[in-house]
């Protein structure tokens, strides 16, 4: 980590060297959805690089946009191997199984929560693209095939995400019928 006893002369290096652009660490916890104590040890096990000014600590916002990037990449190919999944005529997936391929623990809370992150953000993706392609209304999210083993079902997550795209979350006579629909909305739009 970069060190500088003042703000003084980090602006001035900071003049030469864009790169040295930094966040504060409450703003890249926002970001990634983490702590600020997550960030920290990220900084400190070198998954993001920082600078400290005057004994604070900061992110390099160059370092955090390639972390962003690396997620977004992450992201595009969970949904590649998803749809692969589906023209392979898999309808569901086990958490476990999907996120070993992609180098995640389900044992680990943090990789459940960022791995959680990316199903969200595959299916919004998916709900987007298939509504500007087939109407509102038509949407299907993409995550509704992973399931936890231990329910044999979508776990919790997943109504959240739910009902921040809009839907109502169904009762649970229906729930089965709502993750199907989505489900074989997606088997038609993708394969």
């Amino acid at each position: 980590m970069k060190t500088f006893d003042d703000a003084t002369t980090y602006l001035t290096a900071l003049q030469d060297q864009p790169k040295l652009a930094i966040i504060p660490i409450s703003f890249a916890a926002e970001i990634f959805n983490r702590t600020p104590r997550t960030i920290k040890n990220w900084l400190r096990d070198g998954k993001l690089k920082g600078i400290s000014i005057a004994g604070e600590q900061f992110v390099r916002a160059r370092s955090l946009y390639q972390m962003i990037e690396e997620r977004n990449e992450t992201v595009l190919a969970v949904k590649k191997r998803l749809i692969e999944m589906l023209v392979e005529g898999r309808n569901h997936v086990f958490y476990a199984e999907i996120m070993q391929e992609f180098g995640y623990d389900y044992k680990l809370s943090p990789d459940r929560d960022e791995f959680g992150w990316i199903l969200g953000y595959v299916s919004r993706s998916s709900h987007i693209e298939m509504e500007k392609e087939l109407g509102k209304g038509q949407g299907g999210l993409l995550s509704s095939m992973v399931w936890r083993k231990d329910l044999d079902f979508v776990g919790p997550g997943y109504w959240g995400l739910v009902t921040s795209l809009g839907y109502e979350e169904p009762d649970d006579d229906d729930a089965e019928e709502f993750v199907s629909a989505h489900i074989q909305r997606c088997v038609e739009y993708y394969t």
